[in-house]
C-alpha cells in the first residue's frame, strides 16, 4: 500500500508539472514570442534550455510512473476488465504523446498540437475511470 501511494503522489507531481508548464507555455510564452516575431528563431535554441530538460523530466516522469502504478495495483491480473483495458489505452496515449514531444515538432504542426493537448483531457477523463475501476 505505501508503494502505491508513493508512486500516485511522484506520479501527480510529474502530470501537474507537465500540464501547468504546456499551459503556461500556451497561455504566455508562445502567444508573446509570436506576437515579437520571434517564436521561429527562438523555437530551435529552446531546445536545450533547462526549463526544457524538467519538462522531460515530468512527461517521462508520468508516463513511466504511472506504468509502474499499475503494475504496483495488479493491472496484468486484471487486463481483461475495464480497468485493464483504460490502463492499455492510457498506455498508448500517454506513449503517442512522449514521442510527440520527443519528436520536437514545429509549431507550424497545428494539428498534430491540437490533437497532443487534447490528449491531455483524454488522459485525464481515463485517470478518473481508473480510479473508480479499481
Amino acid at each position: 500500500m505505501t508503494l502505491e501511494v508513493t508512486l500516485h503522489a511522484i506520479h501527480l507531481i510529474c502530470a501537474i508539472f507537465w500540464f501547468g508548464s504546456y499551459m503556461w507555455s500556451e497561455v504566455i510564452l508562445w502567444p508573446l514570442m509570436k506576437k515579437a516575431g520571434i517564436l521561429a528563431e527562438v523555437q530551435g535554441g529552446l531546445r536545450s534550455v533547462y526549463g526544457r530538460q524538467l519538462q522531460a523530466g515530468a512527461i517521462f516522469g508520468t508516463v513511466v510512473i504511472g506504468f509502474f502504478l499499475g503494475v504496483a495495483g495488479g493491472v496484468f491480473d486484471r487486463i481483461y476488465t475495464p480497468y485493464g483495458v483504460m490502463f492499455l489505452i492510457c498506455s498508448v496515449v500517454g506513449v503517442w504523446m512522449l514521442a510527440w514531444w520527443s519528436a520536437m515538432p514545429d509549431r507550424s504542426l497545428k494539428w498534430g498540437w491540437r490533437i497532443y493537448y487534447s490528449s491531455f483531457w483524454v488522459l485525464f477523463a481515463l485517470m478518473i475511470g481508473l480510479h473508480f475501476a479499481r
